[in-house]
């Protein structure tokens, strides 16, 4: 008899490992199949460029990210961009298995062994998979990104919280000291996870209040958990370090106390939450646009579902992952970002985590029921992650995506070499250019001076090593804006609209050196900045050629790559954004021909036109 229960035993403790490693296995099979194989935009060119030469990304510089990301830059396999995004791949499977493990710790203890436990298994890997396959997740694991490695610690803290608060009687110090080393090791790779805090410190309470525990005892887990977080942030060190041998990625310079201290808190974002106040239509949006399409309609029911289950079977459970939930809601509301959807990972992580006890609920109780019963339920509850994978599969399969990197081609087709191009889009041009000059050594003649780059106080020290003589010539100007920028970071009194007219006088200061020295382009439709006022434009493909010469400049016809990337299907949001600023600046080339009397030329650039809005 008792071999007969040790067997049960046995074989549920298989069942458990085996789901564990699916958990893992399948979304990681799924991200790899997905994976980006090329750059793509925001700022995946430029994380993968420092992860590549050991760089120093920007604020709060990712060194965590960043030294990881180096390891994974060295495997010989695909492109670079790949390789740093096997690390984005294996992170967001390696979340799924820690929440699954998490999910099962809230459940496997109150289930009966045998069948019942087996099939509670099942259901807490489908309730994974849900999460695994949502399309927020899914679009962060498939891209060079810091989110899902963010989520990949941020599961882990969690797993060991719930862990510790499910479990009192097993806790040990050693656990605790894990979770602070945890929680310090999130910190150094976005600073979001300080948000994490209300978890351990809900966590420290629940065991203060554990009367078993002698008193010193307890001041003794709050200390050394404590003391556990600064040594992982200790890895910050990385960016003076680096910083002064000069890699070739280098966004601040953080060498000095101050530079390093403003690096990394990420000062020049500090401002910007509340300054809108709380904005409800970002809640709006949240909820009837990406709540409910991003894992199917059944993600948030079943969640709730779970929250009900764990409100009567583990109360403090909710203690430490509602606030945490509320706490990020919150957060996001009061911050006006464009790329606000990938905040929303840790919401969408705590529903998965409520909807997988739910599944497992359900999967244990139908263990009672006729066979005509429990097999329609539980073919019902694999097929929930099976319906999201089928609808996020199109819109997150970026293994044949070159958008980015045909953009950035399409730019660059009209320069000159030896070129200067002032941007006014990071995320769409600047950042990808980075990995394409730095790593990839697509046109490293170029000079891309980024226009929200300008106010950085560190920008002559950029000019030394991308374009020297224009930093030379305008050093006056760039000396005294920093010297503004620097008492604006410490906090100092300087007269704002002096402020504002120094840089301004500097801004077109460097345009007109700059149109003096080399062929000089503005993207788009920056060249309407007031910077530019005063010189001709020459619309020439996507490009404005600057210059003190307002004669006509000839140019054939170029021949885009985007236009026949996008052949075929669809066009994304960002895609048809793309499209228009084709769309905008040929027509104002065409309209430079027609006023400088070239009227055939106009008019194939037209047909060229109608090619391209087909």
């Amino acid at each position: 008899m008792a071999g007969a229960k040790q067997g049960v035993i046995e074989r549920d403790k298989r069942s458990v490992a085996i789901a564990q490693i699916l958990a893992v296995l399948i979304p990681l099979l799924v991200y790899l199949t997905t994976l980006a194989r090329d750059v793509t935009f925001i700022d995946s060119g430029e994380l993968a460029a420092a992860a590549a030469h050991l760089g120093i990304a920007h604020p709060p510089g990712y060194p965590l990210f960043t030294l990881l990301g180096h390891v994974f830059a060295l495997l010989p396999v695909g492109s670079v961009i790949f390789r740093v995004g096997l690390m984005s791949a294996l992170a967001g499977a390696v979340t799924t298995g820690l929440l699954f493990r998490a999910a099962w710790t809230l459940v496997g203890d109150d289930t009966p062994a045998g069948w019942p436990r087996r099939l509670a298994v099942f259901g807490t890997l489908s309730g994974t998979l849900l999460y695994a396959f949502a399309a927020t997740p899914w679009s962060q694991a498939v891209i060079v990104e810091v989110y899902a490695l963010h989520t990949a610690l941020v599961m882990a803290v969690l797993a060991a919280c719930l862990a510790i608060v499910s479990r009192t009687r097993s806790v040990s110090t050693k656990n605790l000291i894990l979770v602070g080393f945890l929680f310090g090791l999130s910190l150094t790779n976005h600073l979001t996870a300080a948000l994490l805090g209300l978890a351990l410190v809900t966590t420290l309470v629940f065991l203060s209040r554990d009367q078993r525990r002698p008193e010193a005892s307890r001041y003794r887990i709050w200390l050394r958990t404590i003391l556990a977080v600064p040594l992982p942030i200790l890895l910050y060190a990385y960016l003076p370090i680096r910083s002064r041998m000069n890699p070739l990625v280098n966004w601040d310079y953080p060498e000095t106390w101050h530079r390093f201290m403003v690096h990394i808190s990420a000062r020049q974002y500090q401002g910007i939450w509340g300054r809108e106040g709380l904005n409800l239509e970002e809640l709006h949006r949240f909820i009837t646009e990406q709540l409910f399409a991003d894992a199917t309609p059944v993600l948030p029911v079943m969640a709730l579902l779970g929250l009900l289950i764990l409100a009567r079977t583990r109360p403090r459970v909710l203690w430490l992952t509602v606030p945490l939930f509320f706490a990020q809601l919150v957060y996001n509301l009061g911050y006006p970002i464009d790329d606000i959807r990938v905040y929303y990972l840790l919401p969408i992580l705590l529903l998965s985590l409520w909807a997988a006890v739910a599944a497992a609920w359900i999967s244990r109780r139908i263990s009672h029921f006729k066979f005509h019963i429990a097999v329609p339920v539980l073919i019902l509850l694999f097929l929930f992650p099976m319906f999201a994978l089928k609808q996020n599969f199109a819109r997150n399969d970026l293994s044949r995506y070159r958008v980015a990197s045909a953009f950035v081609h399409d730019v660059v087709l009209s320069a000159e070499p030896g070129s200067v191009i002032f941007s006014g889009d990071w995320e769409l041009f600047s950042g990808p250019m980075v990995y394409l000059q730095k790593v990839a050594n697509f046109r490293p003649d170029i000079t891309v001076l980024d226009m929200g780059r300008l106010a950085n106080p560190m920008l002559a020290r950029d000019l030394e090593d991308s374009y020297p003589e224009l930093g030379m010539v305008c050093k006056e100007k760039l000396t005294a804006m920093a010297e503004v920028a620097h008492k604006a970071e410490r906090g100092e009194y300087y007269n704002i609209n002096k402020a504002q007219n120094l840089f301004k006088g500097m801004q077109r200061s460097l345009a007109r050196e700059s149109v003096r020295l080399r062929p000089t382009y503005a993207l788009g439709l920056a060249f309407q900045h007031d910077m530019f006022t005063g010189l001709d434009h020459h619309p020439e493909g996507l490009l404005v050629r600057m210059a003190k010469d307002p004669g006509f400049r000839a140019l054939p016809l170029l021949k885009f790559k985007l236009p026949g990337v996008l052949s075929g299907r669809e066009p994304d949001i960002i895609e048809r954004e793309l499209l228009s600023l084709y769309l905008n600046m040929l027509a104002g080339r065409a309209r430079y021909l027609d006023h400088h009397g070239h009227a055939e030329a106009a008019d194939s650039l037209r047909a060229y036109l109608a090619h391209i809005r087909r």
